[in-house]
């Protein structure tokens, strides 16, 4: 199935570096290294963000999503939440993040995303799924996985092209 690019403006893109960075699901040189390119792409405008991120790789992961948070746009378009859930299904699929930080980020986004928009995303429950059947409570974890990968597998397309044209190196998260 062939799939059109997503439209994201800088600021978005700022937003989703932001909450994949808080819940470790790519790292800080991603961001630097992406404020690096829009640096080099034209040194005679440089947006002060760029600058500042680009620094940040110096100061720690809390300074830089304190930057991006000061910078991003609003979470309004739905694509960005799509983003986050393909990055998650994609990463977890290549064994580069565990069920459990896969299972919390989803919850976390969705969070997020609902609290400050009209959308009603699922995935709040499988971070709670996880932690059911983790501690033998509910559940098993088998069930808990395959919940993940249903609820990723529409946006794989668009973590893989979010992957290709932002983050630079593999994650290695």
């Amino acid at each position: 199935m062939l799939h059109s690019e997503p439209e994201i403006n800088d600021l978005e893109v700022m937003a989703i570096f932001r909450m994949a960075l808080e819940k470790s699901i790519i790292e800080q040189k991603s961001v630097v290294e992406w404020s690096d390119k829009i640096i080099s792409s034209n040194p005679e405008n440089v947006p002060d963000f760029a600058l500042e991120l680009s620094i940040s790789g110096n100061y720690g992961v809390n300074e830089a999503v304190h930057l991006l948070r000061e910078n991003e746009s609003t979470l309004e378009n739905p694509v960005l939440w799509k983003i986050l859930y393909g990055l998650v299904g994609l990463f977890y699929r290549e064994k580069q993040i565990e069920l459990s930080r896969a299972c919390n980020a989803i919850a976390d986004f969705a969070n997020e995303i609902m609290s400050k928009t009209e959308y009603d995303l699922f995935g709040m429950s499988v971070s709670d799924a996880y932690f059911l059947a983790e501690n033998g409570s509910y559940g098993n974890l088998e069930n808990v996985e395959k919940s993940l990968l249903e609820l990723t597998e529409e946006q794989l397309h668009l973590g893989k092209w979010f992957r290709s044209k932002y983050l630079m190196q593999k994650n290695e998260a």
